[in-house]
């Protein structure tokens, strides 16, 4: 079948001649409101907050282990309080400034449960009255062998 312009008309097609009708290049859907997009998002999201996180404990069990461990060889330090430099006395004032600070920081943190930075320095400070416990039974035994040394030297 003809039209008026003379072409041929195509059967369900209409008026439109082939070249007329506009070319499909394929489906465009947009899915900025699409639920699923979200949740990757969300997902994405959650993920680098963890990584954050995750990150941040790790940087803070790192400056922790530091702390803990330069305040441990300052309690270990044999020099006497009269033969110490201010510099020494200072670094020691430095460390326990840091180590509060630190409890203080842990303590603040909402992600950390109540109170663990104050169990963390309670149990650092547990840890060094082991450490003097053991120094004065140590030297207490050191005194009672002498002692005994001695009252058997005068009765010779």
């Amino acid at each position: 079948m003809n039209n008026m312009s003379g072409q041929e008309r195509m059967p369900f097609g209409g008026d439109e001649t082939p070249a007329e009708r506009p070319r499909n290049t394929g489906l465009k859907i947009s899915n900025a409101n699409s639920k699923f997009t979200k949740v990757a998002d969300e997902k994405k999201d959650f993920e680098r907050l963890a990584g954050d996180l995750v990150e941040q404990k790790k940087i803070r069990n790192k400056r922790t282990i530091e702390l803990a461990s330069q305040f441990l060889s300052v309690l270990r330090d044999k020099t006497l309080s009269n033969n110490k430099s201010e510099l020494s006395k200072n670094i020691e004032k430095d460390i326990c400034a840091q180590l509060v600070n630190l409890s203080l920081e842990i303590n603040s943190d909402d992600t950390e449960t109540e109170g663990m930075g104050s169990v963390a320095i309670i149990n650092l400070l547990l840890k060094t009255t082991l450490i003097q416990r053991d120094l004065l039974n140590e030297l207490d035994y050191k005194v009672a062998t002498l002692t005994k040394m001695s009252s058997l030297s005068e009765k010779k």
